[in-house]
């Protein structure tokens, strides 16, 4: 009898200073990308410029974030679909998902906490807040253009999308 091997969950460094736009790393791990979202729907990425401190420190106060009793995560309301509190279906029952609109900005930040936690959360805004601060440097200027879900699910749904093999990769220019 055959042993069957399970499928893991992609890893992918991101550590690598040759990661520049247009260099062959670049152009590989974005193939490693796109294929872990296009099998797996998601992947592992490791970055080892964060300090372990920042990681803890967020990953903790997520911890925190979903620990909150549901109707205060019920709290959280958008215009944009799935920005809002997404949780507690029969459907996916171990999922959940917050999003905060302009994450960027500490303004936004700033009023996410404070509708989760009525007396604030100093370690989870400024965590929030640290990490993009973080990921920059002098040297390699951040370059992150967040992925906007929802204007991909409408690109998703258009001609020019049923019309490619790869839809995510048209969205994505790769």
């Amino acid at each position: 009898m055959r042993s069957q091997s399970l499928s893991t969950i992609p890893v992918i460094d991101l550590s690598n200073e040759g990661l520049k736009p247009g260099t062959n790393t670049w152009m590989s791990t974005c193939q490693d990308i796109r294929l872990a979202m296009e099998e797996f729907g998601c992947f592992e990425g490791i970055y080892s410029k964060v300090s372990v401190e920042l990681h803890n420190q967020v990953f903790g106060t997520t911890e925190e974030l979903f620990d909150l009793p549901t109707e205060i995560k019920m709290k959280n309301t958008s215009t944009k679909p799935y920005f809002d509190y997404f949780g507690q279906y029969s459907f996916l029952p171990l999922y959940e998902s917050l999003g905060i609109d302009n994450p960027t900005t500490l303004e936004s930040t700033q009023s996410f906490t404070n509708l989760m936690w009525s007396f604030g959360n100093d370690r989870f805004c400024n965590g929030i807040i640290e990490i993009p601060q973080e990921l920059g440097d002098d040297k390699s200027p951040l370059k992150y253009k967040p992925f906007d879900h929802f204007e991909f699910l409408h690109f998703n749904q258009s001609q020019a999308a049923k019309k490619t093999p790869c839809s995510i990769k048209d969205y994505c220019g790769n």
